[in-house]
């Protein structure tokens, strides 16, 4: 198999499905299928199991889709080595994290990003799940307590103190709590909630990122644990904790060591740091 045969494979692999691969390769799904039936004859070897849908890809693909990821590692690492760095930082990165931090620390900052690096496509993908780098999912990742993997680094990006709002109300005590939802139990904020609550206190709303917590917050009907940096911005939010935070969680900027050689990705995580720095401060 030539590098174009192994790079279909691994295309399908993470799709899952021909017309997804065909999607991402320009071409369409029949020629995908054709391909595939045709390593696999080559190599006398199942490599999906096809449903109507979707392809999953058997034992052996799995092996073999293995090696291929290391290859690829191995040949971004090659071009980012040769890159020239006398040339303005250009290209797509692509940052993963929590729909809050866009909305409220990164987004208002993007002026400076491209009044300072006008050939940088940023791609954001949002949410709670942990996005790969290795398997070239994003190229930087935000977030909270989730450890590095495989060959990924780590930088300690700030320290995000959090504290208990609700709107003016006369009894916030007898107010239900809004928290994470429980795909987020082990999270630093569930477990805290878990030895301040009392034992007649409810949880009545749950949510996947603080900013939707915040709203239902905002609403008047819970009270909840939120990052300073919001609620203390929230004009009908007061702080039930007082001065000191409940918790600080450190947020993590996770990269590949390899991509450190990318003028673009150098220039992002340069600019994040001085982003989550004035944020925190103010």
């Amino acid at each position: 198999m030539n590098w174009h045969d192994l790079s279909v494979v691994l295309t399908v692999a993470r799709e899952g499905s021909f017309t997804g691969a065909a999607k991402v390769l320009k071409v369409a799904h029949t020629t995908i299928g054709r391909r595939i039936s045709d390593i696999e004859e080559k190599i006398d070897a199942k490599l999906f199991m096809r449903t109507r849908s979707t392809c999953i890809p058997t034992d052996n693909c799995l092996e073999i889709i293995a090696s291929i990821e290391r290859m690829e590692t191995e040949a971004i690492s090659i071009g980012a080595h040769f890159q020239n760095y006398d040339e303005a930082p250009r290209g797509m990165v692509k940052i993963a994290t929590m729909p809050w931090i866009i909305q409220y620390i990164i987004a208002p900052a993007l002026p400076s990003l491209t009044a300072a690096y006008p050939g940088i496509e940023i791609q954001f993908i949002s949410g709670a799940r942990a996005r790969s780098i290795t398997a070239h999912e994003t190229d930087i990742s935000l977030r909270f307590e989730l450890p590095p993997r495989d060959k990924e680094k780590s930088l300690d990006l700030a320290q995000i103190p959090y504290s208990i709002y609700a709107t003016d109300v006369e009894a916030p005590e007898k107010l239900k709590w809004a928290t994470y939802w429980v795909d987020s139990l082990n999270s630093h904020p569930n477990r805290w909630l878990q030895t301040k609550k009392g034992v007649t206190e409810e949880i009545g709303f749950r949510a996947n990122d603080a900013a939707l917590v915040m709203a239902v917050i905002r609403s008047g009907v819970a009270k909840g644990l939120i990052p300073n940096l919001l609620g203390d911005k929230e004009t009908n939010l007061v702080r039930l904790s007082g001065p000191a935070p409940e918790i600080v969680r450190t947020m993590y900027l996770i990269y590949h060591p390899d991509m450190r050689y990318l003028a673009r990705i150098n220039a992002v995580i340069s600019w994040l740091e001085g982003v989550f720095k004035e944020a925190v401060l103010n």
